[in-house]
Formats: structure tokens, C-alpha cells, sequence
């Protein structure tokens, strides 16, 4: 059933985000998450879920503010850099620091800045919902799109450009979301 299930959420293509925070300590902490959508426009929130066995888990649930980097089609290596976060590293990761501390992905198609709104806990995953403070989009660039164990991309005039190139060995994690 658990296989069953994962192969139906695979088939729903959606784009990939990098959410980024800071721990207890300050260092930074990054996690690559598909399971991320708009909640409300009034006020304005946005959620992600992350697996309750996620070693990022406890930075993002105790954070007072998180960002969120929505990731073009030619920024599929920073996907697989945090797609394990104990095995990420930040070497070579162009990012911006905002005045309020928060790390955006530099040239990310969608950033948004945010403070933790609330956390609840859904089976074995935990919804974040964060209460969107500033967001940026980048006009005419394309997305990284994930579908059924491939990243992809498409244009609106174009239509779709499948498959780009697999996914490493953290794709089957990705399917319903990583971490």
C-alpha cells in the first residue's frame, strides 16, 4: 500500500523549494521539500511538511523565521544539494543574507521571507505554516518541476520539457517530499 501510494503521489507534479533557517546555535540548515503550497492571501501563509524522522526537523519547528526559495530549471544541483541535509553542504551555494538574517537561493524564480506561524502534526509528517513577510518572483524563467522520480521543466508558450535528467538516489524520498 505504502508503494502504491507514493507511485499516485509522484504522479502529481510539482515544483521544488528550498527552505532554509537558522539552528540553536546560528549555523545555517537547509532541506529540499515538494510538499509546499499557499495557504491564504488573507493574511498571507504558506505551509511545507516535513517527515517527523527529519534531522532538520527540530530547527524548523523551534525557528522564529524561515525562508523559502522556489528553484529555476538550471538550479537542479542545489535540489540535490539539500535533498540530505546532513550530507549538504553550503560550498558554492550563491546565497543572499536578507537584513532580517534570513538565506535566500540567489536567482531563485520565487523567495519568500517568513515568520513561523504555527506547526501541527499530521500522521507521520508536520505541517509549517508561516506567515509570509516579504516575497519576490522573477519574471520569464523557468521552473524545476519534479514528476514521477524526474525533475522537468516547461514554458508556457513551449509546454512541457520532460524528462531533464533523474534524480539521485534521494528521489525516492522526494516523491512525497524530502525531510
Amino acid at each position: 500500500m505504502q508503494r502504491e501510494l507514493r507511485d499516485a503521489f509522484g504522479r502529481f507534479a510539482t515544483g521544488v523549494v528550498v527552505l532554509t533557517t537558522r539552528r540553536d546555535d546560528g549555523d545555517p540548515i537547509a532541506v529540499t521539500v515538494n510538499s509546499f503550497t499557499s495557504v491564504s492571501l488573507e493574511p498571507p501563509l504558506l505551509m511545507f511538511s516535513l517527515a517527523r524522522s527529519a534531522n532538520c526537523l527540530a530547527a524548523f519547528a523551534a525557528c522564529e523565521r524561515f525562508a523559502a526559495s522556489v528553484l529555476r530549471h538550471d538550479q537542479q544541483w542545489i535540489s540535490s544539494n539539500f535533498a540530505r541535509p546532513s550530507l549538504s553542504s553550503w560550498k558554492r551555494v550563491p546565497t543572499q543574507r536578507t537584513p532580517e538574517g534570513d538565506l535566500l537561493i540567489d536567482g531563485a524564480l520565487a523567495t519568500f521571507q517568513c515568520v513561523r506561524h504555527s506547526e501541527h502534526m499530521a500522521g507521520d509528517h508536520m505541517l509549517i505554516l508561516g506567515r509570509i513577510e516579504r516575497s519576490a518572483a522573477r519574471a520569464h524563467a523557468r521552473p524545476l518541476a519534479f514528476f514521477a522520480g524526474n525533475y522537468g521543466s516547461f514554458t508556457p508558450d513551449q509546454g512541457p520539457a520532460w524528462p531533464m535528467a533523474p534524480a539521485d538516489s534521494a528521489g525516492d524520498e522526494f516523491t512525497i517530499g524530502w525531510g
